[in-house]
């Protein structure tokens, strides 16, 4: 499927009233927390979906799973949201269609040093497309850390 995606995690996604939104404290891909359990006040995912107008109709699903077990769904879209998309950006004269994601999660615990990805499912198809990895503030910075897969999925993915 030629689909692009890029997804942000952060700490808060503002609507403006020019139509526009703002996210608030974009997240690096790694986040070093003083110790664990923890968690975050607010966890926002921004992820905008883009596509070519001859990709054929999709339905997706969209959830968040932990390296510690936890699924967070997060919603979804029918292949007539495609659709419509398709339209609305031909209409426009634009070459790509797309769509927006988004959530929050409040608060989000943190039982354990990990990682969040943020999966995208179209049919049978699950593709990671955000990563977030989470640390304990290590006392000697110069040794590497380690991210541990969630259940199920590779690491590299």
């Amino acid at each position: 499927m030629s689909l692009n995606v890029i997804t942000f995690f952060c700490e808060d996604i503002r609507e403006e009233k020019s139509n526009t939104e703002t996210l608030v404290g974009v997240m690096p891909s790694t986040l070093s927390i003083p110790s664990f359990p923890s968690g975050i006040p607010k966890l926002g995912i921004y992820c905008r979906l883009q596509f070519p107008m001859t990709l054929a109709d999709f339905s997706a699903e969209a959830f968040l799973q932990t390296s510690w077990g936890q699924s967070v769904p997060i919603g979804g879209f029918s292949g007539d949201l495609t659709a419509q998309a398709k339209k609305e950006s031909l209409a426009q004269g634009l070459p790509l269609a797309s769509i927006i994601l988004k959530a929050m999660i409040v608060p989000m615990p943190l039982p354990e040093p990990g990682r969040i990805d943020f999966i995208l499912k179209m049919g049978e198809e699950e593709r990671i497309c955000g990563v977030l990895g989470l640390f304990a503030i290590r006392p000697n910075a110069s040794e590497p850390p380690s991210l541990r897969s969630p259940p199920g999925r590779a690491a590299h993915s």
